[in-house]
């Protein structure tokens, strides 16, 4: 299951990367390492990515990657040794991430709901917060996109003396 999540998140975090890039297909080639791929995700994640009810943390999409992180670690480590002494500390750690989101005044169950059945429902609400942030850097992008359009139209409509092949700047 860590595994199959692993390959789920690993799509989903080339999805930001293509949404964060003007030209993905530019590094299509570069076989870049899953490390390297969230490296780049970070140094090219938007300012405004703060939480608002953290404006001085290090905002909620970076602590989606920092989760990420911590399955990819735990991938690792069970890829080389399956009973790996650490791995139910690594899954707590990849749980704290993933819970703190949860209700604060729902009363606190978690530990009444076995650590495979919460791994699970970590797993698939880290993917699709990572589709949620490809999503919405590509609306954002689309947006500006759209307003520069509009305004390179205003300026025209409302240029004097319209550059046209039939008349050339003088």
């Amino acid at each position: 299951m860590v595994l199959k999540g692993q390959l789920l998140l690993e799509e989903s975090v080339n999805h930001i990367l293509a949404a964060l890039l003007r030209k993905p297909e530019a590094i299509e080639s570069a076989n870049l390492r899953f490390r390297q791929t969230l490296c780049l995700i970070r140094a090219l994640a938007p300012e405004g990515a703060k939480s608002l009810e953290d404006p001085e943390g290090s905002g909620w999409i970076f602590r989606i990657l920092d989760a990420v992180e911590k399955l990819n670690t735990m991938r690792n480590r069970l890829a080389h040794h399956l009973d790996h002494p650490q791995i139910e500390a690594l899954m707590r750690d990849f749980l704290s991430l993933c819970e703190e989101w949860e209700d604060p005044d729902e009363p606190d169950a978690r530990e009444a709901v076995p650590l495979i059945r919460r791994l699970k429902q970590s797993i698939v609400f880290v993917c699709a917060a990572c589709e949620a942030i490809s999503e919405g850097i590509s609306a954002v992008e689309r947006f500006r996109e759209d307003e520069k359009r509009q305004r390179q139209q205003q300026w025209a409509a409302q240029s004097p003396m319209p550059l046209t092949p039939s008349r050339p700047l003088q």
